[in-house]
């Protein structure tokens, strides 16, 4: 195999992404197929990566804990609503008459009540 023909494999600097590039093209900047930001092309041996795919993994990690968190927060926030829709509210107790002697007994007629009898 010629040195022409021969391919090498590396890894993206930003994103860990494997790329396959001729051997020739080693220690030229390129665009990483897979995050699109600017590497330098050389062969991975013991590269520093980071473990976890790097910043497009934190991204994509931030981002579905992001929606989690709204969702869980819209769940609230329609329980809430749900629940408050559910509850009447408390009606006020009937307050007595303030002045015994204007009430009306049984009969509708005014005096005393009707369950004190009157003392001679």
């Amino acid at each position: 195999m010629t040195q022409a023909n021969s391919y090498s494999k590396g890894a993206c600097q930003h994103c860990g992404g494997h790329v396959e590039f001729p051997t020739a093209a080693a220690g030229q900047t390129i665009r990483c197929p897979h995050c699109g930001l600017e590497t330098l092309l050389g062969v991975s041996q013991g590269a520093s990566v980071e473990v976890g795919g790097g910043a497009a993994a934190r991204r994509r990690v931030c981002l579905f804990f992001g929606l989690v968190a709204a969702l869980v927060a819209a769940a609230g926030v329609g329980a809430y609503f749900y629940l408050r829709q559910g509850s009447a509210p408390i009606p006020e107790p009937a307050t007595p008459p303030s002045h015994p002697a204007n009430a009306t007994n049984a009969a509708g007629l005014g005096g005393a009540p009707s369950n004190i009898k009157e003392q001679k």
